[in-house]
């Protein structure tokens, strides 16, 4: 495993490599920071490229006597970029490795949860694993159902990172969701950042659906655009939230948001006062 920069997680990692997604921006632009990594700057560390990779020297980075952790696994992938047999079984031995040191909360992210089998699920709930979807904006948002039908558990996650657009999440599908995490575009110069307006709205339905959500220190410039840079990172770090069955799980103290700026009378946060 290793140390990470990712605010919301201990560690990183990657027992599995490379992914099969062409994810681009609205500009039509490449923004994968984990691809933009194995074929750049550590291509030297990835022979493969970004092609489905599984390391097996990896699998046991894991041990039942280290500290609990948050562990965010498949980072540099997508842990369902492989789809053949032999995947399936990889993926599997992944599983019972999580199982066997369960102690770390171990959190797994897709854009593929169509591909996620039974056997995949049910290895995913008895290894107490946080799973979820890797969403934009609102088009692909039929992922977070086809999660909630493949993952029979409440530790659901969806990412918006990049988030492209704004997010209107239907009421009964939020009420299925343990996380939400908001983030920007890492991967190229310039990148498409979302409105501050449209980070505040998401925070305000997570907050009414008593679901945890934790916005990216990457989002801080996005927020500056409306208060001074101090006041935009103190009201980012308000909205850090981990869920409280991880907290628990891994035996730390519960932090919670003291809230946003005041909403309209329709319950969002309006212009200019996010």
């Amino acid at each position: 495993m290793n140390r990470t920069g990712i605010e919301w997680a201990d560690r990183t990692w990657n027992p599995i490599t490379g992914c099969t997604n062409d994810c681009r921006d609205p500009r039509g632009r490449p923004y994968c920071y984990a691809q933009k990594l194995a074929e750049g700057r550590l291509a030297h560390k990835y022979p493969n490229g970004f092609q489905p990779t599984f390391w097996l020297d990896r699998r046991n980075q894991v041990t039942p006597r280290q500290k609990p952790q948050i562990v965010f696994t498949g980072s540099m992938g997508d842990m369902w970029a492989g789809r053949t047999k032999f995947w399936e079984y990889m993926r599997r031995d992944i599983w019972i490795t999580m199982e066997q040191a369960s102690q770390h909360a171990y959190v797994v992210l897709t854009k593929l949860p169509s591909k996620m089998i039974r056997s995949d699920a049910v290895d995913l709930v008895g290894a107490g694993a946080w799973v979820g979807v890797s969403v934009e904006d609102q088009a692909p948002l039929d992922r977070v159902q086809e999660l909630v039908s493949r993952f029979d558990s409440p530790r659901r996650v969806v990412s918006f990172e990049p988030m492209f657009g704004p997010i209107e999440i239907p009421p009964q599908l939020l009420l299925e969701l343990d996380w939400i995490i908001v983030g920007g575009c890492t991967g190229i110069k310039n990148p498409v950042l979302p409105r501050a307006e449209w980070v505040a709205d998401l925070c305000l339905q997570a907050m009414a659906a008593g679901v945890a959500i934790f916005i990216k220190d990457n989002l801080i410039p996005v927020i500056a655009t409306k208060f001074d840079d101090d006041e935009a990172a103190a009201w980012v770090r308000r909205w850090q939230q981990w869920p409280e069955d991880m907290l628990e799980h891994l035996g730390r103290t519960e932090r919670r948001p003291t809230g946003g700026r005041p909403t309209d009378g329709n319950g969002r946060a309006p212009l200019g006062q996010v």
